[in-house]
Formats: C-alpha cells, structure tokens, sequence
C-alpha cells in the first residue's frame, strides 16, 4: 500500500482591472467563465442519483487479462422502487477491499437486475477475487446520456500490454425533421425523421426558408432521450412560410465542460481482454477514453463498439425526500398484545430524519405495522400482532432529510502518486483535505486528468471518511511513477442501504435514490458565478 499527498485546487474567476466614470462600473475586459460552455437549458427531465449495495456471491478466479463477471442489483418486487434495467448509466462501482493483481476496468448493465463488471488481471498468474464482499454502485437513472455510436471504437490494433487514449469529439449531429406550415403560412409542426446522436442537451431549433421563399418568427424545443432528438414543440408558428419550403436544423446540443465527471458505459459486446483504464473531460465537449490491453497478445482494431457516457458537476438536490429499499430477511414472532421492532440498516440515516411513509413487506393477516422511526445508521419499524411472525421481504421508505447535502459532490483534489510497479495493481491511500468529507459504505468515482502511458485506475474507495483509496494499474514492463496533478473526484454524499447479511447470496442487496434536477443545478450554478462576479466588480457589497 503507497501513501501520498493531497490538496484541493481553488478556482476563482480571473482577476479583471475595473474603473469607474460618472457612477457606471466599467469593466476593462470580460470575465473568464469557470465553465464556459454551461448554459440554462429549459427542456430537461428531472431524475434521480441511486446509490445501490449488492453481495457479489460466489467467484472465479481472474486469469492473466480480463474476466466478466456479473453482480446483481436492485430487484424489487411489487414496490415502488424500480428494478435496475439494460443499459442504465453507471456512474462508478466501489469494490470494498484492495486486491493485488485485481482491477475493475469496466462496468455496464447489460441485462436487467445485472451489473456486468470486466476485472483485469496484468499479473503472469490467476488472483482469486474475493467472494461475497458488498459492492456499492452509483447509477443516474433518467438524467441526459449521450450514445456514442458505432463507428468510434477501438481504432487501431492495441499492443500487448499497453494503453492507448483515444478522444471523442461529442457534438451532436444528423438530426433531421420535417415541417408542416397551415394556409396562413405558419409552422404548425415539426416532425422527427432522424434522431441523430450525441445530442446531450436539447439542442436549438432553428427553421430557415428555402432560398428565394419567405418566412420568419418560427421558433420550437425539441426533446432528447440516448442522445437522440426525440420530438419537436412548436413554440411560435411565425409567419410568411411556404409549406414545403422551410428546413429544420438542430444548433448545439452538447454543453460538457473540463471540470465535470465523466462515465461511460459499453453498451455492446465485450471484446475479450479488452478494457477501459480511464476516462476523462479533455475540453469543450470531447471525452478522452484510455483504453487498455494487459495481456500478452495484441488486440485487433474494432469499430463496433457503442458507449453510453455522461459528464455532471455537483448535482443539487431537488427534494428533501430520499426512497430506502431493502430486503428484510428475519423478524421475530409477537405475542398476543405486543409489538415487536425489526431494523433496515441505512448507513448515514440519523435520528433527525423523519420516515413520512413506507411500503411494507411486513404484512399478514394478523400483522400491522404500527410506525416507523428512524435512529443512528438505521430504520427501526414497530409492527405488533396476535401470536404470529411476520412475512419477511421487500421493504421501501420514504424519509424526509436535511436537504442541505447534495446528493453528488465533485472535488478537484491533488493527489501526488508514488511509483507503480509493472504487471500489476497497487492501491495507494490520500488523505483528504478538511473540507471533503465521504460516506463509509458508499460509491465514489474518480477521473485521472492526464494520459500517462502504461497507467490505468482500476479502483477507487472511501477507505473512511477522510482517505480515498486509488488503484493504479501498470501494464508496462518498467515502474512508472504517474504525475501529480488535479484529479477529478465524484463523492455520492447520500445514505447507503447495508445489506441485511453480508455473507449471503448476490440477491441480497439494497438501494438508495434521490431525486434531482440538472436545470436546477446549472441555475444554482449560474446564480452563484454571477454573484461572485458582482461581488469582485464593487457591484454589490456581500458574499
């Protein structure tokens, strides 16, 4: 285990020379946005950040190169909580415990109720993996993806026992549809004839005549879902328009800036030996993606290959009410007259949290439930009967929180890695600066900002609350010592369901959703940078 040094990069807005003439700020040239490319997008579906734990079960060994294997995750019979479905985004999975020669070099739910994760071995001999350990996977369900398609693959062939980083430029393209304009030549309407890909905001609408036709006012919105434009609103039907002679054209759609966090998910078949080492925002709108080949073989080039990526800031949260599923597995008999309490392990719930409903899998003919309560890292649930014992099951409540704590945080935080020695994974432990707190038993994710040869993250954990564990793997023949520079962290800041027994099957498992809302945050966003640039001009006086 390797030890390094930490620090957290502060950003401020450039420093800009003002003056003043006749009481009117005069500002001498304009301010360097923190995030030039975030924009107030009105057509964005709200959605929820799920933080889920799941036993992996039983195992097999992982040979030199790479092993699927699969952990299952969120079943939820006959509640309200939705089950995991294929192709869902995976932001990031946390393995409890550091294993040499292990690494997780990709995650992806390919079928429901399935998380299918790609271990790599670079060693010259099997590992086992250990069995039945509690992982904890973040997911964004109904928040905007883009699908990037076939045809961006694996560009060339891969060396044996190599990297390479290829960049994807993500700018939406190839949407397509058709107008209808009524007798008074107004646009009534605008039709999808192709949904194009890549879009990850909804783009702009823009309706031009045909050359030597007229028209002019027409404006719409259109709606995204995959990363295709998926249906028009006419907004404005203008006027002036010939049916037939006006085209449609989608302008942006695309708003990832250096800074985010980025996941990505292949949507597709594996390519044996095949894995992703890292995945970072390399600018405006492109994802850099380090793939990785640590077996002795070379791969061949492959364009077939899809993804589905994702890149967020910190994500607000846009309800105090967070939903807590998990299987209960024992209660106890009550006599006739009494009442017994059973217990959903929520880690990070407390005392001052309200339960304000529940879906109970404690039911029967003879069984109530009488209340709920919340207490220190638990969920207690009082039920009283005659002389019976409760069913056992699903169990789903909705707790009221202090909204105050996002449900997403992300950090640029400095991390000086020692040396990592070739053919192998090695965790190294940071200590984390005062201000970054994480949950124990909970997701995190993190981005390498650079491309180091050679270097991939195979792991990343809340070792406690206040050190972060890395895994670098080297798949080179010599150590290599990865730079030190600022990394991009992705803390899940919410409860975490604890399994009712942490030994058993992989279908013990539980999960905890919060909802949230990306317009909200890039308005919270906006809001603060043009406060903290009034504040810096003299414009208004207060933080």
């Amino acid at each position: 285990m390797g030890t390094g040094t930490v620090n957290v990069q502060n950003t401020p807005l450039t420093q800009q020379v003002a003056s003043s003439v006749d009481g009117v700020k005069l500002i001498a040239t304009p301010f360097q946005r923190t995030q030039p490319t975030q924009t107030v997008v009105p057509v964005v579906n709200g959605g929820q950040i799920l933080v889920f734990s799941s036993n992996n079960g039983a195992t097999s060994n992982v040979a030199n190169g790479t092993a699927t294997q699969t952990v299952k995750g969120l079943t939820t019979a006959n509640s309200i909580a939705a089950n995991l479905a294929a192709n869902e985004m995976l932001l990031c999975i946390s393995k409890p415990s550091a294993q040499a020669g292990i690494g997780i070099m990709g995650i992806s739910s390919n079928a429901t109720d399935t998380i299918q994760v790609v271990y790599a071995d670079p060693t010259a001999s099997n590992v086992a993996l250990t069995a039945n350990e509690t992982y904890y996977c973040a997911v964004a369900r109904g928040l905007n993806t883009i699908t990037i398609p076939a045809g961006l693959g694996l560009a060339a062939n891969l060396a044996a026992n190599s990297t390479v980083e290829q960049t994807f430029n993500l700018n939406g393209a190839n949407a397509a549809a058709t107008v209808t304009v009524n007798a008074a030549g107004q646009v009534v309407s605008a039709n999808v004839t192709n949904q194009g890909s890549m879009y990850y905001v909804p783009p702009t609408v823009v309706f031009t005549p045909t050359a030597g036709y007229g028209g002019t006012g027409a404006t719409a919105m259109c709606t995204i879902s995959g990363g295709g434009v998926t249906s028009i609103v006419v907004t404005n039907g203008g006027q002036g328009y010939t049916n037939g002679q006006v085209t449609v054209s989608f302008v942006g759609g695309t708003a990832i800036a250096p800074g985010m966090f980025a996941a990505i998910n292949q949507t597709n078949a594996n390519i044996a030996n095949l894995g992703i080492g890292n995945v970072r925002v390399s600018g405006p709108n492109q994802l850099a993606v380090t793939f990785v080949n640590p077996t002795t073989a070379n791969i061949a080039a492959n364009a077939n290959m899809t993804f589905n990526a994702i890149a967020l800031p910190g994500i607000t949260v846009a309800s105090p009410i967070c939903l807590c599923s998990s299987n209960i597995t024992t209660t106890t008999a009550t006599g006739a007259n009494q009442a017994n309490i059973t217990t959903m392990a929520v880690n990070n719930i407390t005392a001052n949290d309200v339960v304000v409903g529940y879906v109970p899998a404690l039911a029967n003919s003879n069984t109530a439930l009488a209340g709920a309560t919340t207490g220190a890292n638990a969920i207690n649930m009082a039920y009283f009967g005659i002389t019976n014992t409760p069913s056992v099951g699903l169990m789903v409540a909705a707790v009221h929180r202090n909204p105050g704590t996002p449900p997403m945080q992300v950090y640029s935080v400095y991390l000086a890695p020692t040396s990592v020695a070739n053919n192998t994974t090695a965790e190294q432990v940071f200590t984390l600066p005062a201000n970054i707190t994480l949950f124990a038993n909970s997701a995190v994710g993190i981005n390498k900002p650079s491309y180091t040869p050679n270097i991939s993250i195979v792991g990343c954990r809340a070792n406690s609350t206040t050190t972060l564990g890395v895994t670098f793997m080297n798949t080179g023949a010599t150590n290599v010592t990865p730079p030190a520079e600022f990394y991009t962290l992705a803390s899940f800041t919410m409860p975490t369901v604890l399994l009712d027994n942490a030994t058993g099957a992989n279908s013990t498992r539980g999960c905890v959703s919060q909802f949230v809302s990306i317009t909200q945050n890039q308005l919270v966003n906006l809001t603060n940078e043009l406060q903290q640039t009034a504040v810096t001009e003299g414009m208004i006086v207060g933080g």
